[in-house]
């Protein structure tokens, strides 16, 4: 289970904070103006939105979810949003939404899933993350995976790719990424 008493994430680049129901108007903005986005589409209702981070609500304070918007240090307003689910699997979690703007910080989709990685493998003690589903409309994200290194394709559908990350695998490639300065602090 995840440590309820510290939920916010340090790293050298970035700050990540758990959603609050006051985070609504920010998800949408971000979920909704991203034209290049693979997600599958979100309603702009803010009442039907509101609802979903009120289900959210639950299943974090559950310890099964918890639900990221990532702020560049030094920025005033998050560019970015991540979900880790499954926390309550045994040996298992997965990485699911994660969306930035257009205009972020190239580095920062880097950090988001190499952090959450180091949290998941080594914080919560995890053995494996996944599968993560990429569609194959989602060029950037397979390739970014490719590029890392640490999730290894596993299977592909007509729609979509998966990727499994394996506590093994992020140990051989973290001090690659550490010493570019990726990862807590």
């Amino acid at each position: 289970m995840m440590d309820s008493s510290n939920r916010n994430i340090e790293t050298g680049f970035c700050l990540y904070s758990p959603i609050t129901e006051d985070d609504v108007s920010m998800i949408i903005d971000i979920r909704t103006n991203n034209s290049q986005s693979v997600l599958n589409k979100i309603s702009t209702s803010r009442t039907k939105q509101k609802q979903y981070v009120e289900l959210y609500m639950q299943r974090f304070s559950e310890n099964k979810e918890i639900y990221f918007k990532i702020t560049e240090k030094g920025e005033t307003q998050p560019s970015g949003l991540i979900r880790v689910t499954e926390l309550d699997e045994e040996f298992r979690f997965n990485l699911e939404s994660l969306i930035f703007r257009e205009k972020c910080a190239p580095f920062m989709p880097i950090d988001a899933i190499f952090t959450m990685y180091e949290m998941g493998f080594e914080k919560l003690k995890k053995e494996i993350c996944g599968p993560l589903l990429v569609p194959k409309e989602g060029k950037k994200v397979y390739q970014l995976h490719k590029k890392m290194d640490i999730a290894t394709e596993v299977v592909g559908t007509e729609k979509n790719y998966y990727f499994v990350a394996t506590m093994k695998k992020f140990a051989e490639r973290k001090y690659f990424f550490k010493n570019l300065g990726f990862g807590l602090v």
